[in-house]
């Protein structure tokens, strides 16, 4: 919807318009930016959710390395384990002898950075590429939006006030789509992973400190509506 002017507002003096805001608050339609922000998603599912799936992996790949290193200390300094024991790594494949165990350790860690490797190149491609699609359809929407848009508008508020505003929020868009979905990938994966190696190592004591985070966050909620 578009704000319409009556005969006596073109008339009176542009101060008394309402601001852009105001007519998009009024006659905008009533959607939550998430609602408004799908329906970019529809035609990119694919293209997002392999971009989701290699930043997961590359994040997990980056855990990897201090595991082999525990793993390699506890069988060759230690003395506690004669042979090596690596997860989801099939103990046929691991010679008794300790020249061959290093070979077989060796190759973990040069197949595991080959695959972040692989991985970083490969989803930043995706990030940017789903960016790119994004954003290429939001301005053009953007733009033809703009175009619809009465004189009444502007005469409430310069051209070049309106275009900094849609840029603005569109550059905000454009970092969260850079950075922040990444981020938010990143931090749940290793989130996951964080939860379940404590729940093998200790599942009692890992949900007795699970249970103090609500009450955490109550307690920091309730301190925020005190201190306002």
């Amino acid at each position: 919807a578009t704000y319409r002017p009556t005969g006596d507002d073109s008339m009176s003096d542009t101060t008394d318009r309402p601001s852009i805001s105001e007519v998009f608050e009024q006659y905008a339609p009533q959607r939550t930016p998430f609602l408004a922000f799908r329906s970019y998603l529809a035609d990119r599912g694919l293209l997002l959710a392999s971009a989701v799936v290699l930043t997961a992996v590359w994040r997990l790949a980056n855990l990897v390395p201090p595991y082999l290193l525990g793993r390699a200390v506890d069988a060759f300094f230690t003395g506690e384990r004669t042979t090596l024991s690596v997860a989801f790594v099939p103990d046929a494949w691991i010679p008794e002898g300790l020249a061959g165990q290093f070979a077989v350790l060796v190759a973990l860690f040069g197949g595991l950075v080959a695959t972040q490797v692989a991985c970083n190149v490969v989803r930043h491609l995706s990030w940017r590429w789903f960016q790119q699609s994004v954003l290429h359809g939001l301005r053009t929407d953007v733009y033809g939006a703009v175009q619809r848009l009465e004189i009444a508008t502007f005469r409430a508020e310069s051209t070049g006030d309106v275009m900094s505003v849609v840029n603005n929020d569109v550059s905000q868009l454009q970092t969260f789509l850079d950075d922040g979905a990444q981020t938010v990938v990143q931090v749940s994966t290793f989130f996951l992973v964080l939860l379940a190696v404590m729940v093998g190592i200790h599942a009692e004591l890992t949900l007795l400190i699970a249970g103090f985070v609500p009450l955490m966050l109550a307690a920091v909620y309730g301190y925020q509506l005190r201190g306002v």
